[in-house]
């Protein structure tokens, strides 16, 4: 079997209108003129034709020419691979299966017929390899930062002890700059610590921070996890930076902290656990920033540029600015229930929450003289606290629909209305809110609404005739000029002329007392 290039092309020749020799073939395609006339033969028992070759596959085309290639049989039987998958590797780790127990399983089930182990294990390994896919992920300038801690500890001598302590590794998404820090242990107070130090090291804060689910930082995993309340202080601090969290017991959907993680294990921390001698923690950090440094300067591969190359040109100018004011503690918390009406009462005012969120609970929360609501973990509303007492603060996009079409329906809004369709009706309404104080009066409000159904209902030149009516004869309630259209009152030109005919009895007659 040649390869399937020079077949192809052999294939390509052979099907030529022109009669070429084999041997002019054979030159051609780069192969002895014996190998053109098997595969002459090959073609000729094959189903292949001019017209069906450029529609064939390498696969097809092996199998047309070489069919006995690919009819062997198989005295083996192939393990069923899916249900391995499924029972071995996407199972719930309290109910998954090793490789070891499903070989046993295959083994009882096909007796002879079943592969020896060595095989059945590198069968599974092509075949996951076979499957496995992955997606290129690509990131913005200074869109995020992936954090992680190292496996490996490094240590320092004091009082002739070795102190423990936790390598932290932070790389950004796009420019694939490194940081690592040093910390005495991995708790919230350190993570945030590093976390500052690693922001301070790059000169701004990124969008988003990437993190696994460590119990320090996350409270409760899932697609949008919920962060522990000192993570949840810290985004917003650092003006309102995401956190974003890999799949539980997924590494790689931390891909870029990984692999820095890996790097500097084997070039860096390694070298310090066996070769150098430290005596605080300090020294360590200083050492572990001269190093990186020099991994941040090296060219990249298939690149030709440096990680700081990438930094300086596109990303450090994309970073948000560190904050300027210090971290501010909270000085009030609180869940409460929303109620229907989706207003929250605070030191005796009420405020606005998304109308989305009725009837659910949030967390309250006061820092620096702001009111903080939370929903689930995430920031939803920022109000500036009043003084006062029984004061509403409403923001227009916590609003339902409705109310907020039912709120914007005032004085102003009529008149706008009515001013596109005649003076008559502007002068109506005017009448009508002359009776309130309030330009946001409801029951002059529905009367207004009364108008604009009259005038959808019986037509603009009806509805301007029967306002102009009403206001000659000053009858400019609702129902009066409902009752004028009903009535088609408006039509009625009265005659105030004097009747002179001589067979009638007129004004004068009775007004003379010439009646009998």
């Amino acid at each position: 079997m040649i390869e399937v290039h020079k077949l192809r092309e052999v294939i390509r020749l052979l099907l030529l209108p022109k009669d070429l020799s084999h041997v002019y073939v054979g030159k051609l395609a780069g192969c002895p003129r014996q190998t053109v006339d098997v595969l002459s033969n090959k073609l000729i028992a094959s189903d292949i034709t001019p017209e069906s070759f450029a529609d064939i596959d390498d696969d097809e085309l092996q199998r047309q020419i070489y069919p006995k290639c690919f009819t062997k049989k198989r005295f083996k039987i192939e393990p069923d691979f899916e249900e391995i998958i499924a029972q071995c590797i996407k199972a719930h780790k309290k109910y998954r299966k090793t490789i070891w127990t499903k070989y046993c399983e295959y083994k009882q089930k096909h007796g002879d017929k079943a592969y020896g182990r060595s095989r059945f294990y590198q069968l599974i390994a092509n075949y996951i390899k076979k499957t496995r896919l992955s997606m290129l992920q690509e990131f913005a300038p200074g869109e995020v930062m992936f954090i992680d801690y190292a496996g490996a500890t490094l240590s320092f001598s004091q009082d002739n002890k070795d102190i423990i302590t936790y390598a932290f590794v932070a790389t950004l998404g796009y420019s694939k700059k490194r940081f690592a820090y040093t910390t005495k242990d991995m708790s919230a107070a350190s993570w945030l610590k590093a976390i500052i130090a690693a922001i301070d090291y790059f000169g701004g804060v990124p969008e988003v921070i990437h993190c696994d689910n460590a119990k320090a930082m996350v409270k409760t995993a899932g697609l949008v996890a919920e962060l522990s309340k000192s993570a949840t202080e810290f985004a917003e601090h650092y003006g309102d930076v995401l956190f974003d969290t890999s799949q539980v017991a997924t590494p790689t959907h931390n891909p870029l902290a990984e692999n820095r993680v890996k790097e500097l294990t084997h070039s860096v921390f390694a070298t310090m656990n066996t070769d150098l001698t430290f005596f605080c923690i300090d020294e360590m950090n200083a050492h572990l920033a001269v190093e990186v440094e020099k991994r941040n300067a090296n060219p990249i591969q298939r690149i030709g540029l440096s990680a700081n190359d990438f930094f300086y040109s596109d990303e450090s100018h994309q970073l948000a600015p560190l904050p300027k004011q210090p971290f501010e503690p909270v000085t009030y918390r609180s869940v409460v229930k929303v109620p229907e009406n989706y207003f929250i009462w605070y030191d005796n005012n009420r405020y606005s929450v998304p109308y989305e969120y009725r009837n659910d609970y949030v967390e309250l929360r006061v820092q620096g003289g702001k009111l903080l609501i939370l929903h689930k973990g995430q920031l939803r509303v920022t109000h500036d606290i009043i003084e006062g007492k029984n004061n509403v603060v409403s923001i227009d996009a916590h609003l339902h629909p409705k109310h907020f079409a039912q709120k914007n329906k005032t004085k102003s809004y009529y008149l706008a209305w009515a001013e596109t369709i005649a003076p008559c009706v502007v002068k109506a309404v005017e009448h009508l809110y002359s009776k309130t104080k309030h330009d946001h009066s409801r029951p002059i409000g529905k009367r207004c609404q009364t108008l604009q159904k009259l005038y959808s209902q019986f037509g603009d030149i009806a509805f301007v005739a029967a306002c102009d009516y009403a206001l000659r004869c000053h009858m400019l309630s609702v129902k009066e000029i409902e009752l004028i259209l009903k009535s088609n009152a408006y039509d009625v030109e009265p005659d105030v002329g004097e009747t002179t005919h001589a067979n009638l009895r007129g004004q004068d007659y009775y007004s003379g007392g010439q009646h009998e």
